[in-house]
């Protein structure tokens, strides 16, 4: 670099740097909810200005994350009840699988927080204000454990948890997992059927591993129960797209 700061890791990988103004995350607690339908304070907005919702579910649990995103809020699966039962049918997003409960927590821009005024290591933008860096306010390591997807195909794709690092600390970046769950009464001669669409990230925990999914998974006549492995209904793909796995080693 011509002049500036510049921090590398052992790689060799460009930490930050002054001169082209990279920019660092940091996030805050990590909130557990044991509960179906967990709602995280994280919004389209929140998702617009760079924000990250990071989730997976909690220590020692398998199940499927996803869920909603709108102006309010971020709404996981688990909680939706569709159809009237009885006669009527219904479904509901807790047999989805969906995870019985979440861990997640949000995660910001250095360059969107204000500085700290205590001791340390502040380092700003060009002009003076935005942050690089501040050792006051980086208080959480964020890392990008990979990046999986791609390629040709319409199935699911599975990812295996490197063994030096613990399963119950890998995220997914939850906004890029949004599915809506339907349910349809029968009709004559047409009969009623449940149906999951969009993107979802089954995480595994004793297999140590998380499965994405893009398409959607239709069931007549009955209950949705999808476990993630196709045998109980069939998954309809419709193209691989990439997934950003997370690890937050103080989560």
């Amino acid at each position: 670099m011509a002049y500036g700061m510049e921090v590398k890791n052992s790689s060799d990988r460009t930490i930050f740097t002054t001169e082209e103004e990279f920019c660092l995350y940091t996030y805050g607690s990590i909130i557990n909810s044991n509960t179906n339908g967990a709602v995280a304070s994280y919004t389209q907005s929140d998702f617009n200005a760079g924000k990250l919702l990071f989730a997976r579910p909690q220590n020692g649990e398998s199940g499927a994350i996803c869920g909603t995103l709108t102006s309010s809020n971020y709404t996981f699966f688990g909680a939706g009840v569709y159809g009237t039962g009885g006669m009527g049918g219904q479904t509901t997003e807790a047999n989805f699988p969906s995870a019985p409960g979440v861990k997640y927590t949000i995660a910001t821009r250095l360059d969107a927080s204000t500085p700290g005024t205590g001791y340390g290591l502040k380092v700003t933008k060009s002009n003076g204000t935005d942050l690089i860096m501040d050792s006051g306010n980086l208080t959480k390591r964020v890392r990008i454990l990979d990046i999986v997807g791609g390629g040709s195909g319409e199935g699911p794709i599975t990812y295996t948890k490197p063994g030096s690092v613990a399963f119950n600390e890998i995220f997914v970046v939850a906004s890029q997992f949004q599915a809506r769950m339907t349910w349809q009464a029968a009709s004559s001669p047409i009969p009623g059927f449940s149906m999951v669409a969009g993107t979802w990230a089954y995480f595994n925990n004793s297999a140590g591993t998380i499965t994405f999914y893009n398409g959607y998974v239709i069931d007549w006549g009955q209950q949705i129960y999808y476990n993630a492995s196709g045998t109980n209904n069939n998954f309809y793909g419709t193209q691989k797209v990439q997934y950003i796995i997370m690890h937050l080693p103080l989560g």
